[in-house]
C-alpha cells in the first residue's frame, strides 16, 4: 500500500510541476505578444504621423533604419540620438530626416523627462 501512496504523491509531483512551467510559459507568451503588439503598433503610428503614410515591411522597416548605427547625447534636459547615413540608401534617408522632423516637433520625452531629438 505505501508503494502506490508514493507512487500516486510522485504523480501529483510531477503534474503540479508541470502546471507550474505551464503558467509561467503562458504568462511569458503574454507579455511577449503585448510587447510584440505594442512595437508594432508604435511602428504604424511612426510610419502614418511620421514618415507620411510610408508603407513598409517590417523587416525593411528594421534593415533601413532601425539598425542604422549611431550615437547618444545626453545632458541634464535633452537625449539626443544622432543616427549615421546609410550611404547605399540615399531616397530612404531623404524620407527619414523629414520623419524624424515630425518625430522631433511632437516633443517626447522619456521616463528621466529628458526631451528626445533624433537627428542624422
Amino acid at each position: 500500500m505505501t508503494g502506490c501512496i508514493k507512487k500516486n504523491m510522485k504523480e501529483e509531483g510531477r503534474i503540479r510541476f508541470k502546471d507550474k512551467i505551464y503558467r509561467i510559459d503562458t504568462e511569458l507568451d503574454q507579455i511577449m505578444t503585448c510587447f510584440k503588439l505594442s512595437f508594432a503598433n508604435l511602428c504604424s503610428f511612426f510610419l502614418t504621423e511620421c514618415m507620411n503614410h510610408e508603407k513598409y515591411e517590417l523587416l525593411t522597416l528594421f534593415e533601413s533604419i532601425f539598425q542604422l548605427g549611431g550615437n547618444a547625447r545626453i545632458t541634464d534636459r535633452q537625449k539626443t540620438i544622432e543616427l549615421q547615413r546609410n550611404p547605399k540608401e540615399p531616397n530612404g534617408i531623404k524620407k527619414l530626416e523629414a520623419g524624424i522632423k515630425k518625430l522631433n516637433e511632437m516633443k517626447i520625452q522619456n521616463a528621466e523627462g529628458r526631451l528626445l531629438q533624433f537627428a542624422i
